[in-house]
Formats: structure tokens, sequence, C-alpha cells
């Protein structure tokens, strides 16, 4: 019993010397339309403000051997939110919950630093090093790039641009202009709803669930490329990969158009539920490739799908 009242003791010591150790600003701003915020290594909560006003709180834990310092700047056009560090940063925690009305326009860019996004109406521009993006339920333009952080956007309706260098992209539930891109990571989509352009360079991508609304395309360099319809294909539609497969499946849904598919010969394959009308061979990069075309039901759209040394498939 006694040596459970001393751990108890020392937990209660701890937690106290922890609680202690935080510190915790507070500040109210009016409604500016237009606000910055940059970080190192804070991470950043942006949530819908109750009332007609912008709400700042900063908790944060520093680091014996460093020194931090938030900053706020209001010009007359913006509000600026910024981290100003001294000494050792790296046992610290910064963390920053902003309250902000609806149809504000937010410049964010941080070092190492996340950001999330709940429930907003917002133009936002969004940039990190090494940190993940993560948008649920918002509305608005988006422009968002990490190195090799993570973008994760679920339940959102407007306009998304979204690039990573070695990070992944993952959509759910989505509905817009969807462009994306990732060098070395991977593309996951889920649920989503009209025009899409997506590239990988050395990752994969994967699309389910989909209802296209304009011509759209998908393509990766060394992965593959898989796409699954949740509607109607009425648009055209392009599936590209080098070294990958490339896969467009129907999931039961009408199947019509002109479709145009090619690989590599003797290192790829093209596989298809229907008989193909025409069959060309061909010389790219001095490379000899084999072409299949098929008209079902109707010219329009057009279906491109290519490889060159994976599949070429459709799937009923």
């Amino acid at each position: 019993m006694k040596k459970l009242t001393t751990c108890l003791l020392a937990l209660v010591l701890l937690g106290t010397t922890a609680l202690h150790a935080q510190e915790v600003i507070e500040k109210t701003f009016k409604a500016y339309k237009t606000i910055r915020i940059k970080t190192v290594s804070g991470d950043v909560e942006l949530v819908k403000a109750k009332t007609n006003a912008i709400k700042v709180k900063v908790a944060y834990r520093v680091d014996p051997d460093g020194a931090f310092e938030p900053e706020f700047h209001e010009s007359s056009q913006y509000l600026r939110l910024s981290e100003n560090w001294s000494g050792r940063s790296y046992d610290s925690e910064v963390l920053w919950t902003v309250e902000l009305p609806a149809d504000v326009k937010v410049k964010f860019s941080s070092a190492s630093g996340d950001l999330r996004v709940t429930d907003l109406d917002l133009n936002l521009d969004a940039s990190t090093a090494s940190g993940d993006l993560e948008l649920m339920g918002v509305e608005g333009e988006l422009e968002l790039n990490t190195a090799s952080g993570e973008i994760i956007l679920s339940d959102a309706k407007g306009e998304f641009e979204l690039s990573t260098a070695s990070g992944d992209i993952d959509l759910d539930d989505i509905q817009g202009i969807i462009e994306c891109s990732a060098a070395s990571g991977d593309i996951d989509i889920k649920n989503a709803q009209g025009e899409i352009e997506c590239s990988v360079a050395s990752g994969d991508v994967d699309a389910t669930q989909l209802k296209l609304t304009a011509p759209a395309s998908f393509s990766a360099a060394s992965g593959d490329v898989d796409v699954k319809l949740n509607g109607a294909l009425n648009d055209d539609i392009s599936l590209s990969t080098a070294s990958g497969s490339a896969t467009l499946d129907f999931n039961g849904k009408p199947m019509k158009g002109f479709f145009e598919m090619q690989c590599r010969v003797r290192r790829g394959r093209i596989i298809a539920p229907f008989a193909f009308d025409n069959e060309e061979r061909f010389e790219r990069y001095d490379q000899e490739y084999i072409k299949k075309t098929a008209k079902i039901k109707s010219d329009t759209p057009r279906i491109e799908i290519s490889t060159a040394s994976g599949r070429a498939s459709v799937l009923k």
C-alpha cells in the first residue's frame, strides 16, 4: 500500500509539473476576410466560429533549452499569426486553435506542423514541408501542397488542387473540380463526383465509386491505375501507365463508347469483355506497340486505356 501511495503521488506530481509547463494565450480579433498563418513546428486547427469574430487560442509547452513566442499582427487588410523560436524546439508542443467565420481566405505555411480544418467555408492556400493537411466538411477553393506530408480530404465540395512530393493523397466523399498529383506517393479516391484529373510518378492511383461529369484522366509512370465507376460514363476518359496496369471497371453500369486500348508487344496485355473491330501495330521510342479499337453502341465517349509492360483492362 505504501508503494502504491508513493507511485500515485509521483504521477500526480508529474501531471502537475506538465500542466504548469503548459501556457495558454487567447485573443479575439475582428472578422478579417484574410488571415495568414506561418508556423515552424506548431500544429494548427481551423474550426467554425460561433460569433462573427476570429478567436485564437495558443497552447504551448516548450523545451527548457528553447524559447517560443506567438506573434499576432493586425493590418488594415489581414491578420497574421506566426511563431518566433529561439534555442531548441525538439521537445516542444504548440497548438493553435483558430475559430473563423465563413468565407475567409486563409494562407497557411509550415515546416513540420500539421493543419486540420473542420466544417468551414473558405478559400485555402496551404503548404507544408513534412506536416500533414487534413480537412473534413469543408467547402470552397483549396490549393494544398506538401513535400513529404499526407493530404486527407473528406466530405468536401469545391475546386481542389492538391499535390505532394513523397506523400499520399486520400480523398473520400468529395464533389467538384479535382486535380491531384504526387511524385512518389499514392492517390486513393472514394465516392467522388465531378471533374477529375490525377497523375502520379512512382505511386498508384486507386479511384472507386466515381460519378464523372466531365472528361477525366488518370495516369501513372511506374504504378497501377484502377478506376471503378458508380454511374454511367458520358464523358471521355483516359487511363495510362508505363510499367503498371490500367483497369477501368464499369461496375455493372452501361458500357458504350469508342474504346482504344494499347500496350507494348510481348510485354503487355489487352483484356476486354468484347471483340475488337480493328488492330494495328506501331513504333514508339524504338519499341513495338499494339493498338486495338472497338465501337460499342456509340462513337462517344472516347475511352483510352494504355500501358507499356502491364495490363490494359476493361471490366463489366
